[in-house]
């Protein structure tokens, strides 16, 4: 990772990959939009990882040259803009720039989120080019793209603004950007003069200001004093902002009345768009004359107040009148903010007015509407007031006064008290038009919200309702601001994270949510993370988070803010960091939530306001502790009856001992955490459903014993042997022997290391030595797994190992040696005779009175095989449980002589059996002739693809090689070799090879002239498979991806897994079908994977070439008797004998024998005789001489 912090290496990196011809073809594929493989996704992600470094190293230099930017300045790249826009920042290091730090990061942020916004927006319109597109659609790209322009315009003007302030401080610097603003920018060459021209201004008007504060008193009306009161405030509403000029807006509504006219409904509100809204006063009486001076605030700002007021006319807002209005009322301005604000006081006003009240609509009918996955956008309107003319008759009574110059308003004013009612009744038309066209619009005042079911920028649908909304908007009158609304489609903020992380462990919770209820998590570091600083670990402590609240989705698709009390963590997960580890995992964070479409944003709190969070990462667990990992894999094959443990009940993360077939962890947590299939084991109702392995604290034994009970399920368990306990009764109810629940069991030999100590290390006093006997117990209640002893273990030779025996050698030569007796059968036959062997003791326990099962008299078992028989369709069913009996028996240490299924009487029963219900198999499939797998691997091997191919290859050597499907899903790469005469395969294991000898399968290459060699197919697709990287010991034919194989079966759908039964029965046919024409449905029906193994098999044995010897020790069969069962004939072959009969045979002119008319037509019938002994009557081929 030297290339990292190094700009050239970096660069040399970037060009070594480009060069690579691997990802051109990458990138190529990328562009055309097509399904990448994992290696090339791997090479464009390092592109891209490379390319965002250099340019973030690139930035970093420009800080460190001789213009002394600030870091957190340079992520706005001031040098692209023209003018004085190019202001140098100095270094500032009273610490002062904190505030103005925050706002350029505030700056930051949206000047990316515009610049992604115009990148999405191109990448849109070249997806669309060429494409016919709706005049709505056109429009809503076009009106997209100018917001998104204007949007990186303001960002870049306020950073400039920013750097201006920073440079002067901020309380001359403000006043100098008020200056600026009101004159256009010059060159370069003018930047000097007119800050010095600015710098002057803002000091007269200091001395002024001062000034008039001296005066302060000497002002009449409401503004008496320097200050003005709160109610005051809340009444005044802003009249014009510093540096936001508005065009003109007054009598916009008036101009488009023939539009309002088709939807509006009220006759009043039709007046007020045409003729302007007139004032009513309380008993029709109008007020008297008045004029109140201004606010001090006013005259402190005075260049303010005149450029607003100059601005208020210039939009129709203002218009100046010679003589002085009825009634003047105050102005006043606001400097409490980061800009000024022009305020009208209409307080004095209002009490003279009649206005009715009325509510604004809520909010919570329109998140009723709301839906998963619906887009949302929203718009402002521009100075939304002045868009609504007032009446001729009624501007006489809103006036302000102005350096002697007196101006009515011409529209409804900000601090008017009817207004908000006036502009609410106008709007209210509008948004009954939209929801009777369907829309979801939630209006407040001057702002709008819609919800849109297709939320993606290039989805016609949506763009169509965007467009036709702000159609009506621009036909209507109005005017939208721009830099207040958000005109694309975004997600709401669902999910929010608090997270802390202390010295040892991380704590969070998940706030509840129309997601789902509150969770909560906790987890330890790892012992190499506790040694990292601070900031590293509450980012890990984030990102664990991240991962463990992603329970069944609930954080993908949706907006997560994260919550923490470490200021470094925000800026690192906001801005990334020069310190690669914090930057390594600051990009696994954001990988996760870009897998995951997650909108990740983060917030700093003070700690004080974060206790929940920082109490849940200081809890210590005191049960954090687990069984030594190779106790577990000792145990595991043969406590569970054969069967692999497929859950860990009680663990976390850290000490999870069950793994999934892909290798994930599969465990149940009491918190939250990465990995977890479930908090709270007893709340889980999927017992019955896995292989339960539990560890659980002791002291919850008892509980577990009862839900087991409850649920009828199963769990291997550790415990201890604590007879002082309450659940002891429950394992040992007479004190000698186990419960009948206990169906397998082994005790533990104690050492240091058979509990070892989990990462919380809060229980160093419980790990050790053990000073008690610690059992291994399999508890079942569940009627699928015997009760009582198990198939192993059982009879009177074992009666010596009872509960008794405490010598620890002995307790491990048993245990041994139960291991070593179910080693004696195969995994696969010992899970199929236990699934018998329960319902065989259901039978026997089911007598009166009850029956032993083992060891059983004959007549037991010969009466349980004839009530098998009386139910069973075919002799197998009947074999099987007499199989099982004697398997049974034969692990209990019987003696033969002494098995009950060597008796006569139960002979006889399964002999009359067998003469009953035969042989016959009811589902036996056809072998398939190379003839039709040989044009099915042709027809895909021409289709071409990496898929096609491995199927292809893998049909050639199923028949050729008469493999089972579990010999083709072991055989790795390193397995196949080959030569010039033949191929060699090596099978580590067959079904009959018991000892693990393996076998080596040759098969020879196709003679010459033959359309298709499978040694060739297979070498062929060896190659393949060496080029995609797969390693030696990895399986050669893999499972797919179905999903993207339906999608594109040229593409290389391969995962790496091991082959899939049901996708190589599903893919085989299908090749089969394609080539032939039929339904793979149909053949499904007629052949299985079978099929292939004795189609080479009946091959062979028709051709008569090879001994019995050759051909069992070939296929892998014990015997020839388990070899016949494979030699089948096909239909063309079983018909052969009846076609070599006279009826079927055609005959030909030259062997055919006389007719009647021909031995008529003989010249002398007396000389039959004589004339036949001279003609040759030959039958034909096949026929008999008669």
């Amino acid at each position: 990772m030297e290339w990292f912090n190094d700009p050239i290496l970096c660069q040399r990196r970037i060009d070594d990959l480009q060069a690579q011809p691997a990802y051109a073809t990458a990138f190529a594929a990328f562009q055309d939009g097509e399904d990448l493989s994992q290696p090339q996704m791997k090479l464009i992600r390092q592109m891209e990882r490379a390319t965002a470094r250099l340019a973030e190293l690139k930035g970093l230099s420009q800080v460190a040259s001789g213009d002394r930017k600030r870091p957190w300045e340079a992520a706005v790249d001031l040098t692209q803009l023209p003018g004085s826009d190019r202001l140098e920042l100095t270094r500032n290091d009273d610490g002062k720039d904190k505030g103005l730090r925050k706002q350029f990061l505030e700056t930051q942020h949206h000047f990316v989120a515009h610049s992604a916004s115009q990148l999405a927006l191109n990448d849109a319109k070249k997806e669309l080019e060429g494409v016919e597109l709706p005049e709505t659609v056109t429009f809503a790209l076009e009106f997209l793209s100018e917001t998104a322009e204007k949007g990186v315009a303001r960002a870049k003007a306020r950073a400039k603004i920013l750097a201006l302030v920073s440079d002067k401080g901020p309380e001359v610097g403000w006043k100098i950007c008020e200056k600026l603003e009101r004159k256009s920018y010059a060159d370069d060459e003018e930047d000097e003069k007119l800050m010095r021209k600015a710098e002057k201004e803002v000091k007269a008007e200091k001395i002024h200001a001062a000034q008039a504060a001296a005066a302060k008193g000497r002002n009449k009306g409401l503004g008496r004093g320097s200050e003005f009161s709160e109610e005051e405030l809340v009444e005044a509403i802003p009249l014009c902002e510093q540096g936001v000029p508005v065009p003109r807006v007054a009598g916009r509504l008036r101009e488009r009345a023939p539009f309002w006219r088709t939807f509006v409904r009220s006759s009043y509100v039709m007046s007020w768009i045409e003729r302007g809204f007139n004032l009513k006063f309380k008993d029709g009486r109008a007020p008297p004359r008045v004029q109140l001076a201004n606010h001090v605030s006013a005259v402190r700002h005075a260049t303010f107040v005149t450029d607003a007021v100059q601005e208020c006319v210039l939009m129709g807002a203002l218009r100046e009148v010679p003589s002085k209005p009825r009634v003047v009322l105050p102005l006043m301005v606001d400097d409490s903010r980061d800009k000024l604000r022009l305020i009208f006081n209409g307080k004095w006003l209002n009490a003279f007015l009649v206005f009715p009240k009325f509510k604004y609509e809520h909010l919570q009918p329109f998140v009723d509407l709301l839906r998963r996955d619906d887009g949302l956008f929203y718009f402002d309107y521009k100075s939304g007031y002045y868009h609504v003319d007032l009446h001729e008759m009624s501007r006489t009574y809103v006036a302000v006064e102005w350096q002697g110059r007196f101006f009515e308003f011409c529209v409804l004013p900000f601090g008017l008290a009817p207004a908000c009612w006036v502009f609410t009744k106008i709007n209210r038309e509008l948004v009954g038009k939209w929801r009777g066209l369907g829309f979801r619009v939630h209006p407040y005042v001057d702002d709008f919200a819609f919800a849109v079911r297709a939320p993606t920028l290039t989805d016609p649908s949506a763009l169509a309702v965007l467009s036709r909304i702000m159609r009506d908007v621009r036909e209507a009158g109005w005017l939208v601001s721009e830099s207040k609304s958000q005109l694309f489609f975004t997600r709401a903020l669902l999910e929010t994270v608090h997270a802390d992380t202390s010295e040892v462990a991380w704590g969070s919770w998940l706030e509840q949510s129309f997601g789902g209820p509150e969770l909560l998590g906790h987890s330890y570091l790892t012992m190499s993370d506790r040694l990292k600083s601070s900031t590293l670990r509450e980012l890990r402590g984030i990102f664990d988070s991240l991962r463990a609240f992603d329970v069944a989705g609930r954080l993908r698709g949706k907006r997560v803010l994260v919550i923490c009390d470490n200021q470094a963590v925000h800026f690192v997960i906001e801005s990334g960091s020069r310190h690669q580890e914090l930057q390594e995992l600051a990009l696994a964070v954001h990988d996760f939530c870009a897998d995951h479409g997650v909108v990740l944003s983060s917030l700093w709190m003070p700690r004080e306001f974060e206790t929940r969070a920082d109490a849940l990462s200081k809890i210590r667990d005191h049960d954090d502790w687990m069984v030594n990992p190779a106790i577990f894999q000792w145990a595991d094959p043969w406590i569970a009856g054969g069967w692999r443990h497929t859950r860990d009940r009680f663990a976390t993360d850290k000490n999870c001992l069950v793994f999934d077939s892909a290798g994930a962890p599969s465990f149940n947590s009491a918190w939250h955490c990465p990995g977890t299939s479930g908090v709270d084991t007893f709340g889980q109702t999927d017992w019955r459903e896995h292989v339960n392995w539990c560890n659980p604290p002791f002291r919850m034994i008892g509980r577990l014993l009862l839900f087991l009970q409850a649920e009828r399920a199963a769990a291997s368990i550790v415990a201890p042997v604590w007879t002082f306990q309450p659940w002891w009764v429950l394992l040992c109810p007479d004190g000698v022997h186990l419960a009948d629940c206990v169906v397998q069991w082994t005790e533990l030999q104690p050492s240091a290391d058979t509990f070892l100590p989990g990462l919380g290390r809060a229980n160093e006093g419980g790990v050790g030595l053990p000073d008690f006997r610690v059992l291994l117990l399999r508890v079942s209640f569940d009627e699928r797994e015997p009760a009582g002893p198990g198939i192993i273990g059982t009879g009177e030779q074992w009666a010596g190992l009872q509960f008794s025996v405490t010598d620890p050698l002995e307790m491990q030569l048993r245990a041994d040696m139960l291991l070593a007796v179910s080693g004696t059968r195969e995994a696969s036959t010992m899970r199929g005779y236990s699934r018998v062997f329960v319902r065989y003791q259901a039978f026997c326990q089911d007598r009166d009175p009850p029956r032993v099962p083992v060891p059983a008299d004959p007549v037991t078992v010969a009466m349980y095989l004839q009530y098998i028989a009386n139910a069973a369709r075919t002799f197998s069913v009947v074999k099987t449980a007499s199989a099982m009996v004697f398997t049974a028996h034969d692990l209990a240490l019987v003696p033969a002589d002494r098995n009950p299924t060597s008796h006569r009487l139960v002979a006889a029963v399964r002999e009359a059996a067998h003469r009953r219900l035969g042989d016959r198999r009811l589902s036996r499939k056809e072998p398939l002739e190379f003839a039709f797998v040989q044009s099915g691997a042709r027809c895909w091997l021409m289709l071409g693809g990496v898929t096609r191919q491995m199927f292809a290859t893998l049909g050639l050597d199923m028949w050729t090689g008469f493999w089972r499907y579990d010999c083709a899903e072991k055989v790795r790469l390193r397995d196949m070799k080959f030569c010039e005469t033949h191929m060699t395969t090596f099978l580590e294991k067959r079904k009959t090879d018991k000892y693990r000898y393996g076998q080596l399968v040759e098969v020879a290459r196709a003679a010459e002239g033959q359309p298709l060699c499978p040694v060739e197919v297979s070498q062929r697709w060896v190659d393949t498979q060496i080029a995609r990287g797969v390693q030696p010991d990895e399986p050669l034919f893999q499972q797919i991806d179905g999903r993207r194989f339906q999608r594109d079966p040229s593409a290389d759908c391969l995962t790496g897994k091991r082959l899939d039964y049901p996708q190589l029965r599903r893919y085989l046919f299908r090749m089969l079908g394609e080539a032939s024409g039929l339904d793979p449905d149909a053949l499904r029906q007629l052949y299985g994977t079978q099929s292939l193994r004795s189609g080479g098999a009946t091959a062979v044995a028709a051709a008569d070439q090879v001994t019995d010897f050759e051909f069992n020790q070939y296929g892998g069969w014990s015997s020839s008797a388990a070899a016949a069962t494979y030699k089948a004939t096909n239909l063309n072959r079983r018909l052969a004998v009846s076609r070599s009969m006279p009826h079927a045979q055609q005959s030909t002119d030259e062997e055919r024998p006389l007719s009647v008319q021909e031995l008529q037509d003989l010249e002398d019938l007396e000389q039959l005789g004589s004339e036949l002994e001279a003609v040759q009557i030959r039958p034909a081929e096949g026929q008999s001489a008669h």
